[in-house]
């Protein structure tokens, strides 16, 4: 990460730094005065140029232009205006106007208990506002990146809605997206690369922002995992359970279509129909099981192999589940978790079972609501002779062994216990020739000495 700019720096000949005011993996924000324009005050924002991969480089300089353009592009009261991009000496600068205020987690934690609902419905109600204007360009930009980190509260109860490093126009077609970006917590399922992020992506971020709001419950600490927000905050009329579990519902066909849809539904214009809406009493678990097949090696020596399943809850709640397999030789550790990301431990004891090139067993995750089926395969590692005996030299071999007399019938039966089962199964038909063709060549033979 490159040095931050003492006090005092002047950029372009007019820009004089003030000091910073934060700094994070990609840039730094310093404060500074507009020496052409009587002193105004400027946010400046400074890419991080510090890569060794030119290919980075580019793509974060390629990055910090596209945020440069979009905003550019942009006016709105709940957007900050962007007044200038230049580069100085291997440097990248954003001139943006300087908000003063407190980021909405500020906000929200520094507030002495929970959030009135009328300032929630002020602040919610520029949120939307904003985020309509932006999805309502052609084509429309999606900002993927709303949390309250994102979102300055000045003074008068105005928001602003800042850093748009992440947002991107949306293209018509694409099926996912090329980055995973975005905030654990905050960001969608289809924002992990699973699809392309799209209008209802930034209601689902919405509607996450407006939990921690009025739960002040960081959805951070535990992603895709929410509580019915009066559970946590009996103060609130039931309405907000059903704006908040609707928004963050886990398919995008199933939230609001559009912020119109979803600032009609806390404004009061949809009260009556949300009133009648049975509010659910939990948002279920959907686990996901790493990998979606196990393969594990056995060796030679060995009789007993073990390896390692992750399961993470993708949903809501907490998962309590088990797992069991279709055969006695595999076994957990643990077999029951509560837990929303567990590491289970699989092993396969093949101390009983009969030699052969793979073991196949079919593991089991089970919760209340479903289950998860994951193949097993353990490949064991071969014998010289079994290696040598490919299954085109077999076949070749037992071809010949049939056609030598007195040779045929016990060649293959010495061929079959040498073989694995599975290769007995690949080679049934080339053993079952050389068999009849050593009992032809042994009765030619026999009558004809």
């Amino acid at each position: 990460m490159s040095t931050p700019l003492p006090a005092g720096t002047a950029l372009k000949g007019r820009y004089i730094i003030e000091g910073l005011i934060g700094q994070g993996g990609m840039a730094c924000v310093y404060l500074a005065k507009d020496s052409h324009l009587q002193n105004a005050r400027w946010a400046l924002k400074e890419m991080n140029c510090y890569f060794t991969d030119p290919e980075e480089l580019n793509a974060a300089l390629a990055q910090f232009r596209s945020e440069a353009e979009l905003l550019t592009g942009l006016s709105h009261t709940n957007l900050p205006r962007v007044a200038d991009f230049f580069e100085e000496a291997g440097r990248y600068y954003l001139v943006m106007e300087y908000i003063e205020g407190v980021t909405l987690d500020v906000a929200v934690s520094e507030y002495n208990g929970f959030i009135p609902e009328e300032m929630i419905r002020k602040w919610m109600g520029q949120l939307c506002n904003c985020l309509e204007y932006l999805h309502g360009h052609n084509p429309p930009v999606i900002f993927r990146d709303l949390k309250p980190g994102n979102v300055i509260v000045m003074k008068d109860g105005t928001i602003r809605l800042i850093d748009f490093g992440i947002a991107r126009v949306f293209v018509q077609g694409r099926q996912k997206d090329t980055l995973i970006l975005g905030t654990p917590g905050y960001a969608p399922p289809e924002q992990y690369g699973r699809a392309q992020t799209d209008a209802r992506s930034d209601i689902y971020s919405l509607g996450a922002t407006l939990y921690y709001i009025l739960t002040r419950d960081d959805p951070g600490l535990t992603p895709l995992s929410f509580k019915v927000p009066s559970s946590v905050n009996p103060a609130i009329t039931p309405l907000w359970d059903s704006v908040v579990l609707k928004a963050l519902s886990l398919s995008p066909d199933d939230r609001y279509q559009s912020v119109i849809e979803m600032r009609d539904a806390f404004s009061g214009r949809a009260t009556n129909m949300l009133a009648h809406q049975a509010v659910p009493s939990q948002v279920f678990p959907i686990p996901a099981v790493t990998p979606g097949s196990l393969s594990l090696a056995l060796q030679l020596k060995e009789q007993h192999v073990t390896g390692v399943l992750t399961v993470e809850n993708r949903g809501g709640g907490t998962l309590v589940a088990s797992l069991s397999a279709n055969r006695k030789w595999v076994s957990f550790l643990p077999s029951h978790f509560s837990s929303n990301h567990q590491a289970v431990e699989v092993t396969a004891d093949l101390r009983r079972e009969k030699r052969d090139a793979a073991y196949r067993a079919t593991i089991f995750l089970e919760w209340d609501g479903g289950s998860v089926e994951v193949p097993l395969r353990v490949n064991r590692e071969r014998q010289w002779w079994e290696e040598a005996l490919s299954s085109k030299v077999t076949s070749a071999s037992l071809f010949f062994i049939g056609l030598v007399p007195f040779v045929g019938i016990p060649g293959s039966f010495a061929t079959y216990f040498l073989l694995d089962r599975e290769e007995r199964y690949r080679q049934h038909k080339a053993l079952g020739v050389s068999t009849i063709a050593g009992a032809v060549s042994t009765l030619l033979t026999y009558l004809l000495m």
